[in-house]
């Protein structure tokens, strides 16, 4: 299919947020957890498995997956099911990331996190047997993490029987709740990506545009398709909603965001809209607030007094206040649990 074909203005926003994550031979990373903050403290039991490197491991993943897809777009090589396994991949690892960070409570963002790191363990142990493979001196299997893992939720109070293996779809329709989105359009639309990554045939029939048909028997037509992009523009939106969501969770009280506020084709500010629908309240750091009535207020920012300063247009006093700044982390990785 020729880039001519392919209408994809509809990918360009997503694909102006994966353009501001690019850096110099790797992609921005999340910066890693304040020490003051929840996150932080999260981490603080679970040791080498804690939450945040899941959390930064699944951003760069769906980052990565995201900008395979604009390559691709770019290239003018885009046929009817990379679309869709590409945006799958970065659905499912925002998701994935959001999902850890909207837990009600410490005890169950750790038991999320814990789940996660077992299964992940149970896929290596899968692999290690495969490839006979064998740790180094000093060194454990996934099988024995795995083990490692159930005692320490043990010791924070967490029954084994909580850690089974986290099901995709659960994951999807519950960060897309907490990202304000309709979980079951969202996980349709996941349903038709997986799909098309797994080699099901359905999708063909439901989310692809026939352009030509030969017949090849007496009950038997060739099909030429194309990607549907009325169906594959929901999955876009959604994905980006949840990188953005993401953001939204991660970032306050950790420093600096790599992704910076987007514009819609409307107008509207994206990273506002987003904000807005946030239950995580933002820092008032760098806020202001003048009172009415021409009545010197009080400067929010660490609870000083405002300085006298020259009047502005309504009368009230102006002030300026110092904004902190912190370069992105550029780091090429996330920060890796340990010895694992």
């Amino acid at each position: 299919m020729t880039r001519s074909e392919f209408k994809f203005a509809y990918l360009q926003p997503l694909f102006a947020d994966v353009e501001q994550l690019r850096g110099e031979g790797a992609y921005r990373q999340l910066p890693a957890p304040q020490p003051s903050s929840s996150l932080a403290t999260d981490d603080a039991p679970l040791g080498m498995y804690s939450a945040s490197t899941l959390i930064r491991n699944s951003y760069s993943a769906g980052v990565a997956h995201a900008d395979a897809l604009r390559r691709l777009v770019h290239a003018g090589e885009v046929d009817p099911q990379s679309p869709w396994t590409l945006m799958r991949g970065a659905l499912e690892n925002f998701a994935t990331a959001v999902w850890i960070l909207s837990g009600n409570d410490r005890t169950e963002r750790c038991r999320r996190t814990l789940a996660l790191w077992r299964e992940d363990m149970r896929n290596r142990a899968q692999h290690e047997e495969d490839t006979d493979h064998q740790p180094g001196p000093g060194g454990k299997t996934g099988r024995e993490r795995r083990q490692d893992i159930a005692d320490l939720a043990l010791s924070l109070g967490i029954p084994t029987a909580s850690l089974s293996k986290p099901e995709a779809g659960k994951i999807i329709g519950e960060a897309a709740e907490d990202a304000v989105l309709n979980a079951r359009e969202v996980s349709a639309a996941w349903r038709a990506a997986s799909g098309f990554a797994h080699g099901r045939y359905w999708p063909n029939l439901r989310a692809s545009m026939p352009i030509e048909a030969v017949r090849s028997g007496p009950d038997h037509y060739l099909m030429a398709l194309v990607i549907d992009e009325d169906q594959h523009r929901p999955l876009t939106r959604h994905t980006r909603t949840l990188l953005h969501r993401l953001h939204d969770r991660y970032v306050p009280g950790q420093g600096h965001s790599p992704l910076t506020t987007q514009r819609s084709p409307s107008g509207a500010d994206d990273s506002q809209r987003f904000r807005a629908r946030s239950s995580v309240r933002p820092s008032r750091r760098g806020r202001c607030r003048r009172r009415r009535g021409g009545r010197p207020g009080r400067c929010r920012v660490g609870r000083r007094r405002r300085r006298p300063g020259r009047r502005g247009r309504g009368g009230g006093v102006a002030s300026r206040v110092a904004r902190g700044s912190s370069s992105p982390c550029r780091s090429r990785r996330a920060a890796r649990p340990g010895s694992l």
